[in-house]
């Protein structure tokens, strides 16, 4: 249920297209709270949820678990879609994710790069958890230098 509330919220903006979704709120909080350990209620937020948005956490991984209360995706497409909706609060990054031709990580952190300097993006929150410590060095080389453009874009406002 949780995932599907997530991405309802994080892809379902459309202009001019309104989406009414019904559920009964106890049984939706409490399943959400039962698949994640995530609080069904401020999960759910208050009241009615009219035009309520929750930040996405992004897990970038091919392997292993993913953490309580992240999204988790397997391909830089995947996460760089869910940036494009503007609602990523923080993303994680791994770099290997099985096949190189679909991409890795570092993709993901030039994508990001790219929006800042070009379209005026506001980058998430961004952290590398690669195993491969050239790669990490590389990405986290790309994050100081997404950093260095925030900081010189502010400098001109």
């Amino acid at each position: 249920m949780r995932q599907l509330f997530t991405v309802i919220r994080a892809l379902a903006d459309f202009p001019f297209v309104t989406y009414l979704l019904a559920f009964d709120r106890e049984v939706a909080a409490a399943a959400i709270n039962e698949q994640t350990g995530l609080p069904g209620e401020r999960y759910l937020g208050p009241g009615r949820n009219h035009g309520q948005v929750l930040a996405v956490k992004v897990f970038l991984d091919d392997e292993g678990d993913t953490p309580a209360g992240w999204v988790r995706v397997y391909w830089p497409s995947e996460a760089i879609a869910l940036l494009e909706t503007g609602r990523v609060s923080e993303i994680s990054l791994d770099h290997d994710l099985g096949d190189d031709a679909r991409g890795t990580g570092y993709d993901v952190v030039l994508w990001i790069e790219e929006a800042v300097a070009l379209r005026g993006f506001t980058p998430p929150r961004m952290s590398v958890h690669s195993a491969n410590a050239s790669a990490a060095i590389k990405m986290k080389a790309g994050i100081r230098a997404i950093a260095q453009l925030l900081a010189a874009r502010d400098d001109v406002l």
